[in-house]
């Protein structure tokens, strides 16, 4: 038995006892050629005439699914999908739908190479339904067992503190200063929608006000100077909120004299 004409190499060649003979560890999809001669204790025959036949296909093997694990829950809306492989696959095709019989698949890849893929934007609050099927090179298998899995009420998570405002230095009577963006400081991966608001302002040696263009603003006083802290939150449109504090500083100038009062007359004498 050889996989070309000229029997060269055989993949088995050897005495048989009786007519029949099982052979494994052949390939699939192949061609193989085979015959056959007499021996007995006077000698042998010649070789009979060459006979073939091809191997099968390789059958997929079912694939089991692995997460979201059946009855699994989840608040997020991209999930991924992982599967342990079937026998002989070359590639696989998965499905998911939002009722049992996959009348209403929603989600649907062929020719996936690996045994993992990731969908995304799954409502929140509902059931859905997933399978999975093997591809072998000339044959597909039926489709895996089904899994389902819910996805959960939106869960909102606040704002977060990017960029801290720190601290800041300026120098008495340095009139109006914007100081940062807000919109720099503080980010919200699910919204670009925050609002902003002062909530503490230690030691009243300048103003703060937070404009129209979310930007932080402080105007002097005058001649006020020291420490002080600027407490702002932001909070997004389900009223999660987060807060970050700005340290200010008004370094002191040393100021000209002034006349209090200028006399009408002044007079001198020697």
């Amino acid at each position: 038995v050889a996989s070309n004409n000229d029997f060269s190499p055989a993949v088995y060649d050897g005495e048989v006892a009786d007519t029949v003979l099982s052979i494994g560890g052949l390939n699939f999809s192949t061609t193989y050629y085979w015959r056959v001669k007499s021996l007995n204790a006077g000698g042998e025959s010649n070789w009979s005439s060459r006979a073939e036949f091809t191997t099968g296909a390789a059958q997929a093997g079912l694939p089991t699914l692995a997460s979201p694990q059946n009855n699994a829950t989840s608040t997020d809306t991209s999930l991924s999908f992982t599967w342990n492989a079937g026998e002989n696959a070359v590639s696989y095709e998965i499905q998911v739908a939002s009722d049992v019989e996959f009348n209403s698949v929603l989600r649907e890849k062929s020719n996936v190479s690996g045994t993992s893929i990731t969908f995304d934007d799954f409502e929140h609050e509902a059931r859905y339904y997933w399978r999975v099927r093997t591809n072998a090179e000339n044959t597909t298998s039926g489709w895996s067992s089904t899994f389902n899995f819910t996805t959960l009420e939106k869960e909102n998570k606040p704002p977060v503190v990017e960029n801290p405002m720190g601290s800041i230095s300026l120098s008495e009577d340095f009139g109006d200063s914007t100081v940062v963006d807000l919109k720099t400081v503080f980010s919200d991966d699910q919204t670009s929608q925050l609002s902003f608001e002062l909530i503490d302002f230690t030691e009243q040696i300048f103003t703060a006000v937070i404009n129209e263009n979310s930007e932080l603003i402080l105007t002097s006083i005058e001649d006020q100077f020291g420490n002080a802290k600027v407490v702002v939150s932001a909070s997004d449109e389900d009223g999660a909120s987060i807060q970050d504090t700005l340290d200010v500083t008004i370094d002191p100038v040393n100021d000209l004299p002034e006349f209090v009062q200028i006399p009408d007359t002044v007079r001198f004498t020697s």
